[in-house]
């Protein structure tokens, strides 16, 4: 059960990142974000938190990120 539940939580975080990107990349068309840099997920039981660089010019910008058990 444990190997399945690791398996699980890393697939999901695969999917997080997946979904971190699509956003991002809906957002780009739109206006000119910058990529972000050294993505960082931390999983506490089932508590994400992404993390990573940004060196955007714009102080006012907002990420978001949706995930669905």
């Amino acid at each position: 059960r444990l190997v399945l539940l690791l398996l699980r939580t890393a697939l999901s975080l695969d999917i997080l990142i997946i979904l971190i990107f699509l956003v991002l990349s809906f957002f780009i068309g739109q206006t000119n974000l910058k990529s972000p840099q050294d993505i960082q997920v931390y999983a506490v039981n089932a508590n994400f938190t992404l993390r990573w660089n940004y060196t955007g010019d714009g102080t006012n910008v907002t990420f978001s990120a949706q995930y669905q058990w």
